[in-house]
C-alpha cells in the first residue's frame, strides 16, 4: 500500500513538473516572439525618414507585425505603445502628402497616435519621449488644452539640464508659438536663452529657427533683459533692433 501511494505521489509530481515546464515554455515563447517582432518593426521604422517616406503598404505590414507582437504579449509595453504611435504618425504624414486623402483621415491617424502616447505616458510617467510626443501630436491636432499644458509641464520637469532635450522641445514647440499661453511662451523664451547661454552646438540652427518664427520680435525684447544682449552675433543674426 505504501509503495502504491509513493508511486502515485511520484507520478503526480512528475506530471506537475511537466505541466509547469510546459507553462514556462509557453510564457518564454510568447515573450521572445513579442520582443522579436517588436524589435523588427522598430528597426524598420528607424530606417524611414522624410527623404525615404514609407508606402501605405509598408506601414500596414509593420502594423500587422506589431499587432501580432501585442497578441503574444501578456500586457501593454511602453516601447510597443511608442512604436505603434510612430506608425500612425507616419501614416498621417503619408496621408497629408496625398491629395486623395481627406483631412479627417489625417486627424484620425493622429488621434490614434495620441491615444498610444497617452497610454505610454501613463505607463511610464517619468519618461521624456512620451510626454514630448504627446504634446507635439496634440499641437498637430490644434488641441491646446489642459492635457497639452500638462504634457509640456512634464517635458519641462524631465528635460533637466540636457541640451539635446531642450533643443528637441524648442524646435518642436516653437512653430506653434502663436497658440501657446503666456506662461508657455515665457518658459519657451527661457529655454531658448538657456541654450544660447550654454554655447549649444546647434546654435546656428536655433537662431535661424527663431529668426523665421513668430517669436522673433518677442525674443528680441526678451534678449535685451539678459546678458545675451552683449552678444552682437546673436543680435545681428536675429536682426534685433539695437535700441
Amino acid at each position: 500500500m505504501v509503495a502504491v501511494l509513493k508511486g502515485a505521489k511520484n507520478r503526480f509530481l512528475a506530471l506537475l513538473l511537466g505541466f509547469l515546464s510546459l507553462l514556462f515554455f509557453i510564457f518564454a515563447l510568447r515573450y521572445f516572439l513579442a520582443v522579436g517582432l517588436h524589435e523588427y518593426v522598430d528597426n524598420r521604422i528607424q530606417q524611414w525618414s522624410l527623404s525615404a517616406v514609407p508606402s501605405q503598404k509598408q506601414i500596414n505590414l509593420q502594423n500587422q507585425y506589431l499587432q501580432l507582437a501585442e497578441t503574444f504579449a501578456w500586457q501593454d509595453s511602453y516601447q510597443r505603445l511608442i512604436t505603434g504611435a510612430k506608425l500612425y504618425q507616419w501614416q498621417a504624414l503619408l496621408q497629408q502628402n496625398s491629395p486623395q486623402i481627406s483631412p479627417d483621415s489625417v486627424a484620425a491617424s493622429l488621434q490614434q497616435a495620441k491615444v498610444r502616447y497617452q497610454q505610454a505616458a501613463t505607463l511610464m510617467p517619468e519618461t521624456f519621449a512620451a510626454w514630448y510626443e504627446l504634446s507635439i501630436v496634440k499641437a498637430n491636432l490644434q488641441e491646446f488644452d489642459a492635457q497639452f499644458a500638462l504634457a509640456l509641464q512634464a517635458v519641462d520637469a524631465l528635460k533637466g539640464v540636457n541640451s539635446a532635450l531642450y533643443w528637441q522641445k524648442v524646435s518642436g514647440v516653437l512653430p506653434y508659438w502663436q497658440a501657446l499661453s503666456f506662461s508657455q511662451k515665457t518658459q519657451l523664451l527661457k529655454d531658448i536663452a538657456w541654450l544660447l547661454q550654454t554655447q549649444f552646438v546647434q546654435q546656428s540652427q536655433l537662431l535661424a529657427l527663431i529668426k523665421n518664427s513668430a517669436a522673433q520680435p518677442v525674443f528680441c525684447q526678451y534678449v535685451k533683459s539678459t546678458e545675451l544682449s552683449q552678444n552682437q552675433r546673436i543680435m545681428q543674426t536675429l536682426q534685433c533692433p539695437i535700441k
